[in-house]
């Protein structure tokens, strides 16, 4: 009889072991699971953040692009709100071969572009370029 109350014993402190392992195994699994969760919402931000940035940088690029279209080729600065409510500045000035000091040539038919766009909800970007102006008849 005390052979078999003993064996009853180990038994139950068996099972009681064996729910502990799995209480332990179900916690290992959750944390995982909660920092997979964080890499994960963190890789969207990322993402989201990277295409508001190149959906900006288009825009700034086509901005360009209009100089001497729509928008004049001539010292001036002008701004505006896109669709998606990001605004832009665009600055367009004499170019003279130097940004500072007495050396500096004004050169009649070159220019300075720099468009800036400001998304929402993001840094700005800004791209700069040089144009010449095609020579009038």
């Amino acid at each position: 009889m005390a052979a078999r109350l003993a064996h009853h014993a180990n038994q139950e402190g068996r099972a009681g072991f064996i729910l502990l392992e799995a209480v332990v195994g179900l916690a290992l699994i959750a944390m995982v699971a909660a920092a997979a969760f964080v890499a994960f919402a963190q890789a969207g931000e990322r993402s989201a953040r990277a295409g508001e940035r190149l959906r900006a940088v288009l825009a700034a690029d086509a901005i360009l692009a209009r100089v001497g279209l729509d928008l004049p080729l001539r010292p001036h600065r002008t701004g505006g709100t896109l669709s998606d409510g990001a605004a832009w500045v665009l600055e367009v000035r004499a170019f003279t071969g130097a940004d500072e000091g007495p050396e500096a040539l004004p050169l009649q038919e070159l220019y300075a572009l720099l468009v800036t766009v400001t998304p929402r909800n993001g840094a700005p970007v800004s791209l700069s370029t040089l144009r010449l102006r095609e020579p009038r008849p």
